[in-house]
């Protein structure tokens, strides 16, 4: 191979990437708006749609609704388990739910036995604002997915901020139902 038969292979090799790295410095705003909204997304242990909906959770609380402080266990289990202290926080905030429903409903047989069905319930009974079966529902989601989803390694700071508005939420249901 002589020198211009090699010098024309490398300018061929690198026509596409240096295209492609051309493309990307020409619209590189445009393709930074559009990274920031996906969606779904893995890169090793960082899971970007539980990530991004857990912050768009933390950020629709309102001031009037500061969370709760974690405890040091939570943050433990958040770290080693995330799975766990998402679905025990699920749990605390679902058993205080359906004792506020209870406490509403005459008879035993009309107690709502799913998130959704409970849900229905609180926001019928109108002993909670709306913003918080908004939140309600929004966890219910969350919960789920780190139930079913196979790949679910979200960190452990999105756990917490899972953790602290379900914290808050169970914390204004239990005063609801106390109030009754």
């Amino acid at each position: 191979m002589d020198v211009l038969t090699f010098i024309a292979e490398v300018i061929k090799a690198g026509a596409w990437p240096t295209a492609a790295i051309t493309i990307a410095l020409i619209f590189r705003r445009q393709l930074r708006d559009l990274l920031s909204r996906i969606r779904k997304g893995k890169v090793g242990p960082a899971e970007f749609e539980f990530e991004q909906e857990v912050q768009e959770l933390s950020a629709s609380a309102t001031a009037s609704q500061q969370p709760p402080q974690i405890g040091t266990p939570t943050v433990t289990l958040a770290t080693s388990n995330p799975r766990v202290a998402i679905l025990e926080a699920w749990l605390g905030l679902e058993s205080v739910a359906q004792r506020l429903i209870y406490q509403e409903q005459v008879a035993v047989a009309d107690i709502p036995r799913s998130a959704v069905s409970l849900s229905r319930a609180i926001k019928k009974s109108g002993l909670v604002p709306v913003e918080d079966i908004a939140l309600f529902n929004d966890l219910r989601v969350r919960r789920s997915r780190a139930t079913h989803d196979v790949d679910f390694t979200p960190s452990p700071e999105s756990v917490i901020q899972y953790v602290q508005p379900a914290s808050g939420l169970k914390e204004r249901l239990e005063r609801a139902a106390n109030n009754r």
